[in-house]
């Protein structure tokens, strides 16, 4: 069961005002994580993190046009036999 603990208010990047949280679950007891009230259900805002699910998003996006020019290759190479 999770269970929050609200400790210290910090700025968040959006302009508001993000509330630093403590987590009390059985994965991850004491660790530290801010919520922007502008998420509703409080979305981590931590910088690591957002910047690894942008190296994500871009990876994927690049992994996207990669297959499509494969699939583009293998539509062509089909015709030709």
């Amino acid at each position: 069961m999770s269970h929050l603990s609200e400790t210290r208010v910090t700025d968040c990047y959006c302009g508001r005002i993000a509330i630093l949280k403590t987590s009390w679950t059985n994965d991850n007891p004491g660790s530290h994580f801010r919520v922007c009230p502008n998420t509703g259900r409080g979305r981590a805002i931590i910088p690591d993190l957002l910047r690894k699910l942008k190296a994500h998003d871009e990876e994927i996006a690049s992994l996207k046009k990669r297959l499509c020019v494969m699939v583009a290759y293998w539509a062509m190479k089909k015709k030709a036999l």
